[in-house]
């Protein structure tokens, strides 16, 4: 090993690597990052991650991919490009090129999702987590619908399609696929007949969906009246589904999706009696967002006051702490091993539109400590992606800048998944309840094989391994980066 300033020169088994330090900024750690997703990850517009055939090969990647989050994911990546472009726009004008290119990734990315809304075809608001051009592999991991050329969709003969009984199952798909959206597809040669899209959707979807409709209209359709009635036909269609199938999603077969119920007698099941904290945050910010956008309340005022005045809904997120508390024990785990870490985004995207928009002064303070329920998660890890939109809508909330600095510095220049070994003397761990084990202090980033919203950054291994034939989005870092840039938490 030799060292020369910032180059050091490692001897391995077959010869000599020279590894270079490079001082960048944040933004061009996230222009890097960006490019990085923008040529191996994005997927007609959808970003959530590629199998690469050869380990830490960008240029290995596949052409296909599919995942359940595309449709939370990409809305997330969305709303990153969409501050991106409303910063760039501010500071540099609307017609300089880096505003116009990330107007661009901006609109492909909210399309992408906006296509997940009306791909089915079954003209009810129905939204699909992702979709499948004819040539790509079918994965045997849920429901999958084929569009038919006598306009329906069948149900594809899966593990869970028999599970369920439904292989073979029809279902309307007729409705027209508007035409800005079906060009993801159609540029490419494919048709309308032979798409497959994946049912079963979830409120993860639904929440992301919801919380990039609204910053897509406010930020990305001053000069555009098509993509502005895209997205209020959207969303109006998803919330009259939600309203017109008693609060939850519908399936082709008359029954609720798996996880997106929002109705008062699921909250009354085992499960629903802890989801119900989040699950009715999630609700309200919907109706909240679609007054917003289509300037109307009528319809959606009378079921948001029915919601609150009749069922409580406004009073259900407070109790967070004490159900999840309860319910994890119950089962013999510690809060930390039962949470599903995808919930802490969904509860920081449904608070954050819903504070945001509420406009009578006591609901929202109730809001406000509704959220604070969820500090005992939220604030175990300094990612800037919780705390800019939580500051934003709560003006007490703690942040330790200097923290969300190192969270930055430790985030990788690339989204490849690493081998790393955890074998350290200098991490002591803790057993929690159930037996699991976790660090005595925060992971940074770059320790991690891969850092992730939806994973325990305290967990401690023994080693991490797996695959290093994987390549992320970026929207981890590029999603809290360009929040705190448009709203100024960042110079």
């Amino acid at each position: 090993m030799y060292a020369a300033g910032s180059v050091l020169w490692v001897q391995c088994r077959t010869g000599a690597a020279r590894i270079e330090m490079k001082e960048i900024s944040c933004e061009e750690k996230a222009k890097l990052l960006y490019a990085e997703t923008r040529k191996a990850v994005d997927r007609r517009g959808m970003v959530t991650s590629k199998f690469l055939t050869e380990p830490r090969v960008i240029e290995s990647a596949v052409s296909y991919g599919h995942s359940d989050n595309d449709g939370c994911f990409t809305a997330a990546f969305a709303i990153g490009e969409i501050f991106h472009y409303a910063y760039n726009k501010r500071t540099k004008g609307p017609n300089h090129p880096d505003t116009l290119n990330a107007k661009a990734a901006a609109n492909r990315a909210s399309e992408a999702c906006l296509l997940l809304m009306n791909i089915s075809g079954r003209g009810n608001g129905f939204v699909a987590r992702t979709y499948l051009a004819p040539d790509e592999p079918l994965p045997d991991d849920g429901l999958f619908f084929r569009k038919t050329e006598d306009g329906t969709a069948v149900c594809l003969d899966t593990n869970e399609a028999r599970k369920r009984g439904m292989v073979g199952l029809k279902v309307k798909s007729d409705a027209p696929v508007p035409s800005r959206l079906a060009r993801q597809y159609r540029s490419l040669g494919y048709d309308d007949v032979g798409i497959r899209y994946k049912g079963d959707t979830s409120s993860d979807e639904v929440t992301l969906h919801f919380l990039n409709m609204r910053y897509a209209y406010d930020l990305l359709c001053d000069d555009d009246e098509e993509l502005r009635e895209l997205i209020v036909n959207s969303c109006k269609n998803l919330m009259n589904h939600i309203i017109d199938n008693g609060y939850m999603l519908m399936e082709a077969d008359g029954k609720p999706t798996t996880w997106a119920r929002w109705y008062p007698d699921y909250f009354q099941t085992e499960v629903g009696w802890a989801d119900a904290c989040l699950n009715s945050a999630e609700i309200l910010m919907y109706l909240q967002v679609t007054m917003h956008i289509t300037g109307e309340e009528g319809k959606w005022r009378e079921h948001y006051e029915k919601l609150i005045r009749t069922y409580h809904y406004d009073d259900l997120p407070l109790l967070h702490y004490d159900r999840f508390s309860h319910y994890s024990y119950a089962l013999g785990n510690d809060c930390a091993e039962e949470l599903m870490y995808g919930d802490n985004m969904l509860a920081v995207c449904a608070f954050w539109g819903l504070i945001d928009l509420e406009t009578d002064p006591v609901r929202k303070e109730k809001f406000r400590k509704a959220l604070r329920t969820w500090d005992h998660t939220l604030l175990r890890e300094v990612n800037p992606g919780y705390l800019y939109p939580c500051k934003l809508v709560c003006p007490d909330y703690p942040l330790d800048e200097e923290a969300v600095a190192d969270w930055f510095y430790h985030n990788n220049v690339s989204r490849l998944t690493a081998d790393v070994n955890m074998v350290r003397r200098d991490q002591p761990k803790r057993i929690l309840f159930g037996g699991r084990a976790e660090t005595s202090w925060l992971m940074q980033p770059d320790e991690l094989r891969i850092a992730r919203y939806d994973s325990n950054f305290n967990a401690y291994y023994e080693q991490i391994g797996g695959s290093l034939q994987s390549v992320e989005t970026c929207y981890v870092y590029t999603f809290a980066y360009w929040t705190g840039k448009y709203f100024g938490f960042i110079d």
